[in-house]
């Protein structure tokens, strides 16, 4: 394993990365178009109100945790006098509680339901505590299980680092598919047609100085990635920090997930990463895809 600074030594020297705000918090929002899906839908079997409610509830987020009924009215786009009817529709749903001084709205314990309900039926999660915690312990950094949602991944499980400074993501967060290792892992096994598909859609912005935003250039380093079996990502989205990533499959060869290593630079390299962590990582994702009923192309370190 690599070597690591003393704990003294970090403290002094060293902060916290967390996840940038612009890349994981607030992307619900533009996710959750509801009058493009609507022009876009069957208008016999699209439910607006649904969508409107749906919309409401992903306004809050670490950003803005509270918001008064005219807020929301301006925020979704549905105006005061709407907003207030399904505000009230939804507290009484129990979705949302009124700040009795500020007059604000927040979520609810209740919207946690969803995600449970999600992370208790997904089959890859309920295969991912003791394949990351193994993970988890050889490496002793964030590890992840990640599920493309359009043009981002998300966090369905994840495994904090045994130091004290490391990135700080919960699962639920998103980040663009097309900087990250996760994503990458995951477009470069789809279809060619798919994957740039996807970029076309991405927000391709910088987050860093060596972030890949060109499509010609995202579509060579798929293909890179395809060739090797995992994803290695340096200073795009962190930079100060390293990922690598495995894709999953399942039965019918298709990846559905990623599992991945975030690796802050002050403990290691991309040397020491494809010595001491990669092979593991690579018999994690071969474990992943055969516990879900699919296979896994084991390539060449």
């Amino acid at each position: 394993m690599t070597k690591r600074k003393s704990l003294k030594t970090r403290a002094k020297g060293e902060t916290a990365p967390a996840a940038e705000p612009a890349l994981a918090s607030a992307r619900l929002h533009a996710l959750l178009d509801g009058a493009t899906v609507a022009a876009e839908s069957d208008p016999r079997l699209f439910v607006e109100s649904l969508e409107k409610g749906l919309r409401i509830l992903s306004l809050f987020d670490s950003s803005r945790p509270a918001l008064t009924v005219s807020e929301i009215g301006r925020a979704s786009g549905l105006g005061r006098s709407a907003a207030q009817r399904f505000v009230y529709t939804l507290e009484r749903l129990g979705y949302l509680r009124k700040r009795p001084r500020s007059h604000e709205y927040a979520l609810t314990t209740r919207v946690l339901d969803f995600a449970s309900a999600y992370l208790g039926t997904d089959p890859i999660v309920s295969k991912s505590a003791e394949l990351l915690a193994d993970l988890n312990e050889r490496s002793g950094e964030v590890v992840a299980l990640v599920e493309l949602d359009d043009t981002d991944i998300v966090i369905v499980s994840r495994l904090a680092s045994r130091h004290p400074f490391s990135l700080s993501v919960v699962p639920g967060m998103r980040f663009p598919a097309y900087c990250t290792s996760g994503g990458r892992a995951i477009l470069a096994h789809m279809a060619p047609e798919e994957a740039a598909s996807v970029l076309a859609r991405s927000d391709r912005k910088a987050f860093t100085s060596r972030t890949l935003t060109d499509p010609e250039a995202l579509m060579a380093e798929l293909a890179l990635v395809r060739r090797q079996g995992h994803a290695t990502v340096e200073g795009e989205t962190v930079s100060d920090a390293l990922s690598v990533a495995v894709p999953i499959f399942d039965s019918t060869s298709r990846p559905v997930a990623a599992v991945y290593v975030y690796c802050p630079l002050s403990r290691w390299s991309r040397k020491t990463v494809k010595q001491n962590l990669l092979p593991e990582l690579l018999r994690t994702g071969e474990e992943f895809s055969r516990a879900i009923g699919g296979a896994h192309a084991r390539m060449s370190v």
